[in-house]
């Protein structure tokens, strides 16, 4: 029986997603490509549409999912606050995951998540903030990519979000040292719209 003080939903993985859902797959893929190799063991952690996982298997890589919601069809339905691992991975993604998690019990995830990762965490979370402004420009002679002008927005929008970037307490330095204290070392940093895209290696 899933726990009830986990927050998601599965109706959005049937409707047509927005065009900046689909960029976010794009710097998904572009945040990992450098990493991964195919006889890699990865693990994707909450699989959404699925987009990822099969976009991966059909190049041929290697990848299990889990998901606490079992109308999401992944390989393993549990929930990865408590779940205990037989094996390890060398890749885990955890895209738009943690923050669905209240944060004590992320803290507990992502020691699990330690345990069982040799190589790279791949990992993108929400920063709390409101946009007043946004521009992308692709002429022949300069080009302009997702310049904004944001404000903090300092409430949750989304009833599934615990918590988010620069929300109150936790502050971007604040999360990156947790994971490092959970050995995970930043290798790679980008922002794109309100989502930041981490790449850790592992310690």
């Amino acid at each position: 029986m899933v726990d009830k003080k986990y927050n998601y939903a599965s109706e959005w993985i049937h409707k047509l997603e927005t065009e900046i859902h689909w960029r976010f797959y794009w710097h998904q893929q572009e945040l990992i490509s450098n990493y991964i190799k195919k006889e890699d063991k990865i693990l994707e952690i909450g699989v959404g549409s699925k987009f990822t996982s099969n976009y991966l298997k059909s190049r041929g890589y290697n990848i299990t999912t889990i998901d606490i919601d079992q109308d999401k069809s992944p390989d393993i339905v549990a929930n990865i606050v408590n779940y205990k691992f037989n094996k390890k991975f060398d890749h885990i993604l955890a895209f738009e995951i943690f923050e669905h998690i209240p944060f004590e019990d992320f803290k507990t995830a992502l020691k699990n998540i330690s345990n069982i990762c040799s190589k790279n965490l791949f990992i993108s979370l929400p920063r709390n903030e409101k946009h007043w402004f946004r521009l992308s420009l692709d002429l022949k002679i300069f080009q302009i990519n997702n310049f904004q002008i944001t404000t903090k927005r300092n409430k949750i929008k989304s009833k599934y979000h615990y918590w988010e970037v620069d929300y109150k307490n936790y502050t971007k330095k604040t999360i990156l040292k947790l994971f490092n204290e959970n050995k995970f070392s930043l290798i790679k940093y980008k922002k794109f719209y309100s989502l930041l895209f981490f790449a850790f290696e592992k310690k």
